[in-house]
């Protein structure tokens, strides 16, 4: 008996398994592996500046404020960027904003963001992770949010830490407190990728890779 049963979960596996396969979207898959492609270039760069005491296609804006209710706040912001030829005009460079790495508080609690662009200056990919105080809950909180061509969110991924530190992936279906926080975070996300475009382009006085 115990074979049979193994026998029809084979066969099921077999079926099942190029099936799922078939429904992933190709161009999905391609936009996810080119962001996975456009970070490792992104963190190449943060690598090149990291204590050095000459920034290499490097800006940071510290913005420090005191907020009603919540207190100080600093917001520490880095942009990192490559630089773009130009055939007509050699010596003119232009500048394309690569990644900006964004780091700040909400009274005790900590944030850390990463915003990924792609070569048109267009959204890739966005990774956050911060402290996560509920009374069900207290650890890390790390999301994940790819986008298409267009701007629009074709996947995201929710972790959490568990007792032991170790980040544990949720489901985007969960009911899970995190989750909804999570949720709530990331409707922010794309304006924030304008914003700090837009801060970018002020900074560099460059529209080149619009």
């Amino acid at each position: 008996m115990k074979k049979q049963v193994l026998f029809v979960f084979m066969l099921f596996l077999a079926f099942s398994l190029p099936a799922m396969a078939q429904n992933k979207d190709p161009k999905v898959e391609a936009r996810i592996q080119l962001a996975r492609d456009k970070y490792a270039e992104g963190k190449d760069l943060v690598a090149q500046n990291e204590d050095k005491e000459t920034p290499f296609n490097y800006a940071t804006v510290v913005r420090k404020q005191n907020w009603p209710a919540t207190g100080q706040r600093t917001e520490e912001t880095k942009f990192y960027y490559n630089e773009i030829g130009n055939e007509e005009e050699p010596d003119l460079k232009g500048y394309a904003l690569r990644m900006v790495c964004n780091t700040y508080n909400v009274a005790a609690r900590n944030y850390y963001e990463e915003y990924l662009y792609d070569d048109n200056g267009r959204p890739l990919f966005y990774y956050t992770q911060y402290d996560e105080i509920n009374q069900n809950y207290s650890g890390k909180t790390e999301l994940r949010q790819y986008y298409d061509e267009a701007g629009e969110v074709i996947h995201t991924i929710y972790k959490t830490s568990d007792k032991d530190g170790k980040m544990q992936k949720i489901s985007a279906n969960s009911n899970s407190e995190v989750v909804e926080s999570g949720k709530f975070m990331l409707r922010f996300v794309s304006d924030n990728f304008a914003h700090l475009k837009a801060v970018f382009d002020a900074i560099y006085n460059t529209n080149t890779n619009e």
